[in-house]
């Protein structure tokens, strides 16, 4: 099974699978969105497609942790939690029901599974630039053991020319959308201040002299530049402080550089907390190269550890993720705390 958004992505690893199975089209509801494109794909492609009403499960896992996170001042990452908790878990869920034994979707990134170890591994895929496994670092062994990855070896480009020539153009080549999936047209700024109001507060710089009022802590996340009521700028977020309500801004961009990390909540691919320091790469956003780094293991219990980078790293945001590389290889992620 291949769980399909309506996508040039999903709908091309859909086609892929043609060619050595016989997959059937999953489409997950979380809003009130149709699925008019996503069926235009499967009726092309002679595909069976069933729609699967998840609107109260994803409100309850991905939408609670979202605004828990934000009423926490926290800068939440949905699409690292929601792959695990939430999308994964329902596609595998159907797929336990219906005796299905594989599950696919378009994101670009491959699994091997280690002879050695007997584990399964997360790659990189081949485009860099589409690389997703930021995203994916939270999977479990039980489902990399029964995911598919058609896209893992194409780049960008390749999969539009893929999906023309299979007369699959239901989209233009445009800028991908940057918004959250759930938000629809709405920017992030309008739904927090529906969501949350304002609670206005001051905004002071590195020494403490008021400079300007601020709207609500939770339209702000550290090293954000554009939205903040000040003349004189560009200034950036580098601090909040949640118990006084103040917003801390500075011009100097250096004043948010930092080496050292805490994170929580650390889970690694083949499930084996190390038992010493790791030489890896890491990468706070997903965006980002990752830097070389040390990881220091700090509370098993408690999943904590120390990360330090060789050289100091932009604005560390806590709520996000920072990744754990060896070479091409994502082993795993803790939270930013």
């Amino acid at each position: 099974m291949v769980g399909i958004s309506g996508g040039v992505d999903s709908a091309v690893a859909l086609a892929l699978l043609q060619k050595k199975f016989l997959p059937i089209a999953i489409s997950l509801k979380i809003k009130n969105e149709n699925f008019s494109v996503a069926q235009k794909i499967c009726e092309k492609l002679k595909i069976p497609h069933q729609i699967i009403d998840t609107r109260k499960i994803f409100e309850h896992t991905v939408l609670q942790y979202f605004w828990r996170e934000i009423k926490k001042n926290r800068t939440p990452n949905p699409c690292v939690f929601c792959n695990p908790n939430f999308k994964f878990a329902q596609l595998f869920e159907f797929a336990e029901k219906n005796k299905i034994k594989f599950v696919a979707t378009g994101h670009f990134a491959k699994i091997f599974k280690n002879e050695k170890t007997q584990k399964f591994e997360l790659h990189c895929g081949r485009d860099a630039k589409k690389d997703q496994t930021y995203f994916l670092h939270f999977l479990p062994q039980k489902f990399l053991a029964r995911i598919i990855f058609p896209l893992e070896n194409f780049t960008k480009k390749k999969i539009f020319e893929i999906a023309a020539k299979k007369n699959l153009n239901f989209w233009p080549e445009k800028k991908e959308s940057q918004n959250f999936c759930f938000l629809e047209n709405q920017q992030n700024r309008e739904i927090l201040l529906e969501k949350f109001g304002e609670n206005r507060g001051e905004i002071r710089d590195e020494n403490g002299k008021i400079l300007g009022e601020h709207r609500g802590l939770h339209f702000f996340t550290i090293g954000q530049r554009r939205g903040i009521p000040l003349n004189g700028g560009p200034f950036f977020v580098a601090k909040k402080c949640a118990k006084k309500n103040i917003l801390f801004v500075t011009k100097n961009k250096k004043n948010l550089l930092q080496k050292k990390i805490i994170l929580k909540n650390c889970k690694f691919i083949d499930e084996n907390w190390p038992p010493k320091k790791l030489k890896i790469c890491a990468k706070m956003r997903a965006a980002a190269a990752a830097a070389p780094a040390e990881i220091w293991p700090i509370c098993e219990k408690e999943k904590k550890m120390e990360l330090i980078f060789s050289q100091p790293q932009i604005a560390p945001t806590p709520g996000q993720f920072a990744v754990f590389y060896q070479k091409k290889i994502c082993i795993g992620g803790g939270e930013i705390f």
